[in-house]
């Protein structure tokens, strides 16, 4: 009988503990204890638990002995919209190509489909090491989920191993609200958290026209931390009241070797439209913490009249669409949405629309598609169905499309809090399956 006849039997005689659900919940990033937050398959003598040690910040590891079967699967995630990263801190207790050294795999499903990524015993040096992060996306209403550590290949003894605690971090695309972003000086220039439906947050800063005398030295700046990659960041913002006070506006990164700056000209902010400043494009050779800031401080003239609404850094990644809303969805009233790929210029767009996003669409290899296939997403194949417009154009080569995706509702109080949503996607006919990359699913909560 192999070993993995034991282990199936094994769990169905109750001797190998299937990890238990626990009462937690994670709600946010940070580094959790694996001895706390995660739960492992098998107990004693194959571990001992709670080991004490300073090793760890929490104080203690899980300490593995010897399993066939390897299985650690974290307390249920809930995370609002995003991308994030999970990557698990260990300690090998043997030497790289000794006895008990194995490969490790980290996956999670979401949405009927399964992400992995694998940590190679090769890269496994004595000593304390990160496995290598598994990049996943999160939607809008996304069921909690679990992620699954280990090795479960039944023919490969593992031994000798500590494990201390895993690091789940936010990565681009960020989408942060510029009432969030700190900038420099407060009242009586600035107006912060005004209420505005213009801007998918609800809120937006304002710097006004203070009769004392205006600001001169304009100035956001927002610490991030990123993994390696190509970025690009750029402000949406509105010059309003005419062009008094107006000044070119220069989006740049400072902790970096080179600024990456790139100035949004007032020749190119017409008044009272929004706009998205011309973006701050740089490459990160390594995990990087840094600053993205944007603004004016020439202190030669003063700046007001502006309205800020807020600060995207998306990847430069043809695999991954940044779709946001420009405005809050009332019904009744036209609203368009944001969608973003630099990384695939030239390629086809299509925004899908759906009352349901789980299970998905499954797209037959393994991906799935975060829509329902109902009367909604049907519609906004058909390029002039008049509800969702402009859901299929060609990719500017910036990233951008000629013409925002816009959804045209019709007032009814029947409308009033329905819940929709959409998804963004690349598509190129000459790709395997061809959807190249896609967003997470974004829920639109009508408003009356």
């Amino acid at each position: 009988m192999n070993r993995l006849l034991i282990a199936l039997v094994s769990v169905a005689a109750g001797t190998l503990a299937a990890p238990a659900a626990s009462a937690f919940t994670i709600t946010s990033t940070g580094t959790y204890s694996m001895a706390s937050n995660a739960t492992h398959a098998w107990g004693a003598p194959h571990f001992d638990d709670d080991v004490a040690t300073s090793e760890s910040q929490f104080g203690a590891v899980d300490q593995l002995n010897s399993v066939w079967w390897l299985q650690y699967d974290t307390d249920a995630i809930s995370l609002p919209r995003g991308r994030y990263s999970i990557s698990f801190r260990i300690k090998p207790l043997v030497p790289v190509y000794g006895y008990g050294a194995c490969d490790l795999s980290t996956s999670v499903t979401l949405n009927g489909g399964t992400i992995s990524t694998v940590f190679p015993a090769t890269s496994q040096a004595l000593g304390w090491v990160d496995t290598s992060p598994l990049v996943f996306d999160v939607g809008d209403d996304e069921a909690p989920f679990t992620v699954f550590f280990g090795n479960i290949d039944s023919g490969v003894e593992k031994t000798d191993y500590w494990f201390d605690s895993f690091t789940i971090k936010q990565v681009a695309p960020l989408i942060i609200s510029a009432t969030d972003v700190p900038h420099v000086h407060g009242s009586p220039y600035w107006l912060d958290d005004v209420v505005s439906t213009e801007s998918a947050f609800g809120v937006i800063d304002q710097l006004i026209d203070d009769p004392l005398g205006p600001l001169t030295w304009l100035e956001y700046y927002q610490p991030v931390t990123l993994p390696a990659g190509t970025y690009r960041a750029s402000m949406r913002f509105r010059k309003i009241n005419g062009l008094a006070g107006g000044t070119d506006l220069i989006t740049w990164c400072t902790g970096l070797s080179n600024s990456f700056a790139a100035v949004t000209p007032l020749t190119s902010q017409p008044v009272g439209q929004w706009v998205e400043s011309n973006p701050s494009i740089f490459t990160l050779t390594s995990e990087t913490t840094f600053y993205v800031e944007f603004g004016d401080f020439n202190t030669g003239h003063g700046k007001y009249d502006y309205e800020f609404d807020r600060l995207t850094i998306a990847p430069v990644d043809a695999s991954h669409v940044t779709l946001s809303l420009n405005r809050q969805p009332i019904i009744g009233a036209p609203f368009d949405l944001n969608f973003l790929a630099p990384g695939a210029p030239g390629k086809i767009s299509f925004v899908g629309y759906a009352l349901g996003h789980a299970p998905g669409l499954p797209l037959g290899d393994g991906r799935v598609f975060p829509l329902e296939f109902d009367v909604l997403f049907q519609l906004s194949l058909s390029p002039a169905n008049g509800l969702f417009v402009n859901s299929i154009q060609y990719i500017n080569a910036d990233g951008s499309l000629p013409l925002a995706p816009t959804v045209n509702l019709p007032y009814s109080p029947m409308l009033a809090d329905l819940e929709i949503y959409a998804c963004g996607a690349v598509i190129d006919l000459n790709a395997p399956g061809y959807l190249v990359g896609k967003s997470t699913q974004l829920e639109l909560n009508l408003l009356p």
